[in-house]
């Protein structure tokens, strides 16, 4: 995972997810936000910024699922930002879990919203 992925900004981690999300990717960005998450204990919320995302499979979700549950277990805030409308027709059409979850029109937002 790269920086120009992942930035902590006003102790808030923001994480670009990449237009093909998933398998082996999907891992590596969990392991990497995790090993971050833990080593600044600082960041009290991540928002996952879905600009380049448009569309993701069942087994895809359920490894964004994942990293959000993992997140929700180390106690942070959990935002989305950026979901289009195929993106967000793909995840209501699958049951995504995401009640616990803050969402906004664009980072700004987001930030905001998990501010409050």
């Amino acid at each position: 995972m790269n920086s120009t992925q992942f930035q902590v900004t006003r102790n808030c981690a923001t994480l670009l997810l990449p237009r093909d999300f998933g398998g082996s990717d999907a891992l590596e960005i969990r392991n990497n936000l995790l090993e971050s998450l833990h080593r600044l204990p600082k960041i009290n919320s991540v928002v996952l910024d879905c600009s380049n995302l448009t569309l993701i499979d069942r087994l895809d979700l359920q490894q964004l699922l994942d990293i959000v549950h993992c997140i929700r277990l180390m106690g942070k805030k959990i935002g989305f930002c950026s979901i289009g409308a195929s993106l967000a027709a793909v995840l209501v059409n699958l049951n995504a879990d995401l009640g616990d979850c803050c969402f906004g029109i664009n980072l700004d937002d987001t930030l905001r919203k998990l501010k409050a």
